[in-house]
């Protein structure tokens, strides 16, 4: 698991922007910001089927790095780290504006475009930190995949992102 974990932040640090990834850092839960475990989420208060999960009440994000889903598909605890991350920012950045009006247009406008990970269609919280964690993944395909799928989506986040404060 040690060596798994070690990969996984290198790939990480590597993809996500410094600005970004300092920022959400500073916000969370600076006893345990990041929990990668091989116990059940229901240990940290989370769904025993969720692969991970951000918990905005604790700002921690806890990954469960042998879960059955991790295992069967390759690079997909990658996914889910950079998902929930992208919650992470949403919620501790931007204050939730997956919730607000001019986010949800482009939700409704590019959902039904999305071949990429069914999930993420499923509200516009879900679209946010999916379409953030594919936007920064380390797999280019998939770089390119939800910026031909979610190009509005897409600019909004790097527009975002751009425009937060460097450190």
């Amino acid at each position: 698991m040690v060596h798994r974990t070690e990969t996984l932040l290198e790939q990480f640090i590597s993809h996500i922007p410094r600005n970004i990834l300092v920022g959400s850092v500073e916000k969370m839960n600076q006893d345990a910001a990041f929990i990668f475990t091989d116990n059940s989420l229901v240990f940290y208060d989370g769904n025993p089927d969720d692969l991970g999960f951000y918990n905005p009440a604790k700002k921690n994000l806890i990954i469960q790095i042998n879960h059955e889903g991790h295992i069967l598909k390759k690079d997909e605890v990658i996914n889910t780290l950079f998902h929930e991350f992208g919650h992470t920012v949403d919620d501790l950045l931007f204050d939730n504006i997956s919730l607000e009006k001019e986010f949800n247009e482009i939700y409704e406008e590019e959902k039904d475009n999305i071949t990429i990970e069914e999930y993420i269609k499923e509200d516009s919280v879900e679209f946010f930190g999916g379409v953030f964690g594919y936007l920064y993944s380390p797999n280019l395909q998939q770089r390119e995949q939800i910026q031909r799928e979610a190009p509005k989506t897409c600019e909004f986040i790097k527009n975002l992102v751009e425009n937060y404060p460097s450190l």
